[in-house]
């Protein structure tokens, strides 16, 4: 689930505090002020959005994705319905848990398989030109971004990894202090999302669902990955296409290594930095389907309450339209409780982030401004702490992507 409000507690130790400085050279380079002047009658608005690809993970020894993949698909299950507590590990980060040293990988490929299936509008064209992006980002890196110019993070700790593709691109991977977490039998949301959906053909063995869209945000050309919890039924992921398989044995003949790919994805290369270790292996299974129509995503949670403030943010930096609620007691659940993205429910909600936006809009021009100055070899880190946003560089020459991929913002 890409986000619950019900989760098993952790204390602070300072082992969970070291991921924030983990691999940093000594000493602060920058801080980063807080946007000014944004205080005018603008509105800062995704436009243009893009549906440019997807993927599941599955769960297997090696590293392995469903392209395209499907959402889990939600079932108006009759109510009320008993759902067992949360138990046992649970992912927080599957891209950074299954490959470490390059997160992004799968959504680079996945999006470059969606448009080698076809075009993904009416322009026609066939490749993701990826040179003309401006910043390549999970969402749960902007909601953080947004909570610190909206003043929403104060006591949060936060890390975000920074490096600069081609003449322009940057590149930002989260940096958590864990990619699992045990759940102990405190929260419900994981087990309420299994049993109000299934699993769409196809895509049995899979342990989430990655969908990847590009937007406008007034000038800034935006690729975000987000976790998907479900979708709601529509053209069946059975439809016959290129890309899409009908049972889950016929996904996994035509499992894919991508080493040595080149007639399809183009062949992983090793970093060229001596300090780079050597990628792992990503497997590719042809699955899903292509159908699954942006207005069907949704978002769950078993919050009691929620807090829109919160919440709302998680909707619209990747547009998604539902918001399913499912209200409980004791894992008993009596009814859900349904929200729709840009209803009257929400107005308050999308009018307390008109500024924020704004501030973030800027905010996102100083990182890219830096990360150019410091150019390809440069390795940024920024670390909110106690309230302060800070630039400090990392030790390792690292990349987030082997050179094939690098190669594809400096066309």
């Amino acid at each position: 689930m890409s986000s619950h409000n019900e989760r098993g507690g952790h204390s602070y130790s300072s082992k969970r505090r070291e991921y924030l400085w983990d691999g940093l050279k000594p000493g602060l380079l920058q801080s980063i002020e807080q946007p000014q002047d944004v205080l005018d009658g603008s509105v800062v608005e995704l436009s243009n959005i893009t549906y440019i690809g997807s993927y599941n993970w599955v769960d297997a020894e090696s590293p392995t994705i469903i392209v395209p993949g499907y959402p889990r698909v939600w079932v108006d299950r009759p109510l009320p319905y008993t759902v067992l507590p949360d138990r046992g590990w649970q992912f927080i980060n599957q891209n950074r848990h299954r490959l470490p040293q390059t997160p992004l990988l799968p959504l680079i490929t996945a999006v470059n398989h969606r448009y080698e299936e076809g075009p993904v509008d009416a322009s026609g064209i066939t490749s993701f030109d990826w040179s003309t992006v401006d910043i390549v980002t999970d969402r749960n890196n902007l909601r953080k971004l947004l909570g610190w110019v909206g003043q929403r993070a104060k006591g949060k700790e936060f890390r975000i990894d920074l490096q600069l593709a081609g003449k322009k691109t940057v590149l930002m991977t989260g940096s958590g202090w864990a990619t699992r977490e045990m759940m102990r039998g405190a929260s419900y949301g994981f087990n309420f999302e299994k049993m109000s959906t299934e699993p769409a053909p196809g895509c049995q063995s899979s342990t989430s669902h990655h969908r990847i869209i590009s937007y406008d945000l007034q000038g800034l050309c935006m690729v975000v990955r987000f976790e998907v919890d479900a979708c709601l039924s529509g053209p069946s992921p059975l439809t016959p296409s290129a890309s899409s398989t009908s049972s889950e044995p016929a996904a996994a003949a035509s499992s894919i290594s991508m080493n040595g790919l080149a007639s399809v994805f183009g062949d992983i290369s090793i970093g060229s930095d001596a300090d780079t270790p050597a990628p792992r292996a990503l497997t590719i299974r042809r699955g899903g389907s292509w159908l699954t129509s942006h207005e069907s995503i949704v978002e769950l949670t078993t919050a009691k309450t929620v807090v829109w403030g919160r919440a709302y943010p998680q909707l619209l930096l990747s547009n998604t339209r539902h918001h399913f609620r499912g209200v409980h007691e004791g894992g008993v659940f009596t009814s859900i409780r349904k929200t729709e993205l840009g209803t009257e429910a929400l107005r308050a909600a999308d009018e307390e982030l008109r500024e924020p936006m704004k501030k973030l809009r800027r905010l996102l021009s100083t990182i890219q401004t830096l990360v150019k100055k410091h150019g390809e070899r440069g390795r940024l880190t920024l670390v909110c702490k106690d309230w302060v946003l800070n630039v400090y560089e990392r030790k390792s020459n690292a990349a987030f992507l082997p050179d094939e991929q690098m190669n594809l913002f400096r066309s």
